[in-house]
């Protein structure tokens, strides 16, 4: 059994999962404490984990990320102290893919966020990207909504070319989020939570204001935030035409450092 993103699981679950193992069967538990978004680290980190003794094995070598995408994370990582409990610095690894990454940014507010994040990923496949290869990715489920109805006009559980998880009704979101299919050939909108594992050539992530955020115990502290954005950042692969992240910033807190590491654009001025 190959056990992945154990930084999101309760560690007692563990004793449950082996019962699937044959006698001669092994279980393998691989996490990422930097993309600990669901607020499971002290769990995961402190309490027993039964049956099992001993330190983890670190891996400390990457070899997803485009090798031009590293500074820019470790940057963030510097920058935004997720030097916390158990977490490493991501390094460079030379069997990286060496290929560019255009990293680009809007400087927005939040009434205009959704809207120039719509025309981001609108305007994906005339840079060059198959739809099944770009992905919008939103903190909240209200700013997705909010981006579908510049796309279309309207809200609808139904968008030619794009696969979504957003509706206003539960029950529709349920069957939505049911039928969502990363490595589908449509272009995909989501939460950050909902993509967390896959990654995509061209991505366009959208950051509403921390002044905005719900009121939730915890949820929203500086470092779950942080560590959010960083995991949003992280979901970009290698692409035939190079890979590009687009992020519609509408917290003032991160202007400096997309300013230090990502190629300001503008958008188009309405008619």
């Amino acid at each position: 059994i190959l056990l992945d993103e154990f930084q999101n699981f309760d560690p007692r679950y563990l004793p449950l999962i082996e019962k699937s193992l044959k006698p001669d069967g092994e279980m393998v538990v691989f996490r990422d404490s930097t993309q600990d978004i669901y607020l499971k680290k002290h769990t995961v980190l402190t309490n027993p984990m039964v049956g099992y003794k001993g330190q983890w094995n670190r891996l400390k070598d990457c070899y997803r990320f485009p090798s031009d995408l590293l500074p820019m994370l470790s940057g963030f990582y510097d920058r935004f102290a997720l030097q916390g409990l158990d977490t490493e610095r991501p390094m460079k690894d030379q069997r990286a893919f060496n290929e560019e990454v255009k990293l680009e940014w809007v400087r927005s507010d939040h009434e205009q966020m959704s809207k120039f994040g719509a025309e981001q990923i609108k305007s994906a496949p005339s840079r060059g990207y198959a739809a099944a290869d770009c992905v919008f990715l939103t903190r909240y489920h209200d700013d997705g909504l909010k981006s579908l109805e510049h796309l279309v006009g309207q809200a609808s559980h139904e968008v030619p070319g794009f696969v979504h998880i957003f509706h206003k009704d539960k029950l529709h979101q349920a069957h939505l989020k049911k039928a969502f299919w990363p490595l589908g050939g449509e272009i995909k909108m989501c939460t950050i939570h909902s993509y967390q594992g896959w990654e995509a050539g061209f991505l366009v992530l959208c950051i509403p204001p921390t002044s905005d955020l719900r009121q939730k115990q915890d949820e929203y502290s500086d470092e779950t935030f942080y560590r959010l954005i960083y995991v949003a950042l992280g979901r970009i692969r290698k692409s035939m035409f190079g890979s590009t992240i687009v992020v519609v910033n509408a917290e003032r807190k991160l202007d400096a450092f997309f300013e230090d590491h990502f190629e300001e654009i503008f958008p188009p001025a309405d008619n």
